[in-house]
């Protein structure tokens, strides 16, 4: 089934990307709008505000970490489910988010 991605926007500021099948069923999708505000040397940081690594790049659906914030010196990878929101140049994960072992909340 074909499906096409339109692009909703209020004013100057970009809400969601809503994907519309032939059908005329449509699925929100905030992640994929999170993966394109995602930006190379953001800061991110868990629930709490601690942080936990800093953005390499965002790779597939998973944000990849810098290795200079981790403890051994290895790229690390979160979900994009795991994105709470985007403020101040910061990426904020949600509760409960998977972090890796090693990244910058771990060492």
């Amino acid at each position: 089934m074909r499906k096409r991605l339109q692009l909703r926007q209020y004013g100057t500021r970009t809400e969601s990307i809503r994907c519309v099948s032939i059908d005329g069923t449509s699925k929100e999708s905030s992640v994929m709008l999170e993966k394109f505000r995602i930006k190379e040397h953001m800061e991110v940081t868990d629930a709490d505000g601690q942080h936990v690594g800093t953005v390499d790049k965002v790779q597939d659906e998973r944000i990849k970490l810098t290795k200079t914030d981790s403890s051994d010196d290895k790229h690390h990878f979160l979900a994009l489910d795991d994105v709470d929101r985007i403020e101040d140049n910061r990426v904020y994960l949600k509760k409960g988010a998977d972090i890796p072992g090693g990244s910058g909340a771990n060492t």
